[in-house]
Order: structure tokens, then C-alpha cells, then sequence
């Protein structure tokens, strides 16, 4: 595990204040919150993108294991957006 975030893990093993056991938990909890932030991120990623192929609330509530209003509240407006319009002779985006 060290060698996943070696400076984390380096600066709290290098506080005079923190044993080795404290040092290991906490650059663990480091790591899980990092983790855990990145798939947040990717989780919105993918519900937008799944809402911009025309998923609903209640589809990408079921791919998330949560109900419709747990997906409105986690990713509110997600269904408001509107896809750039194009002009239909150049096909470019306004």
C-alpha cells in the first residue's frame, strides 16, 4: 500500500507525533477518500453521458442501485441540459 501514495505515506511516517501503525491507517484513508472522489467524478461523467443518449431518472436511478428521486437529488438538473444545437448546413455547434 505504501507504494500507492508514497508522499502521504512519507510525510505522516516522517511526524515524530504518529507510530507506524497511525501512519499506515491514515495513508490508507488517504488513498479511499482519493478513490472515492475519482469515481465520484466518473459517476457524474456517466450519468450525464447517460442522460444525453436520452436516459430518464428512472433508468440511470436503476444503473446506480438508488430510485429516481435518489438519482434527481444526487445529480439535480442533470435532465435540463440542452445539447448544443447545429446548423443544419454546416453542422457546426452554436
Amino acid at each position: 500500500m505504501s507504494r500507492l501514495v508514497p508522499e502521504v505515506f512519507e510525510t505522516i511516517r516522517a511526524d515524530a507525533d504518529h507510530g507506524a501503525e497511525q501512519a499506515q491507517a491514515l495513508a490508507h484513508l488517504h488513498l479511499l477518500t482519493y478513490l472515492q472522489q475519482a469515481v465520484e467524478r466518473l459517476e457524474a461523467k456517466a450519468a450525464n453521458e447517460a442522460a444525453d443518449a436520452g436516459a430518464g431518472y428512472p433508468q440511470i436511478g436503476r444503473a446506480s442501485n438508488m430510485t429516481r428521486q435518489g438519482a434527481r437529488r444526487r445529480w439535480p438538473g442533470l435532465l435540463d441540459q440542452q445539447p448544443p444545437s447545429t446548423s443544419p448546413r454546416t453542422g457546426s455547434t452554436r
